[in-house]
């Protein structure tokens, strides 16, 4: 199907994986990539950049309270063949991403002007760090 979002979109996950334990094929026979097991995060706290990766949706399926969770391909590294395939990523670790100088902060003519605010609006214990 074609991709449903506007072009200059990405989708991204924040991944922690682990070995998939029930015994199905854990490399990609194509190339030779790891097929990994979503693992974390399992809480808020635990959503940090460290474990954020662009990736491909390849499936989708139901999961239990009107959610999903996807099979998606995420790009650990800039290698050709730096991919690893992660099941059962609920929808609540993904997102979307804008690439590189899409964003509206580049539309030429953005408002870029740095807001003051007085000393004045601020207590004096405040302004200790001149």
């Amino acid at each position: 199907s074609a991709h449903p979002y506007p072009e200059h979109v990405e989708t991204a996950c924040f991944l922690e994986t682990k070995s998939r334990p029930d015994g199905t094929i854990m490399t990609h026979q194509q190339h030779g990539w790891d097929i990994t097991m979503f693992d974390n995060p399992s809480t808020y706290e635990k959503y940090d950049g460290s474990h954020f990766y662009k990736v491909s949706i390849l499936e989708r399926k139901e999961a239990p309270g009107f959610f999903y969770n996807y099979t998606v391909r995420a790009r650990i590294g800039n290698g050709e063949y730096d991919f690893e395939d992660v099941v059962d990523v609920p929808h609540a670790a993904c997102t979307f991403v804008d690439q590189p100088y899409t964003s509206d902060i580049h539309i030429p003519g953005a408002f870029r002007h740095p807001i003051g605010i007085l000393d004045s609006h601020f207590p004096m214990n405040w302004r200790n760090l001149r």
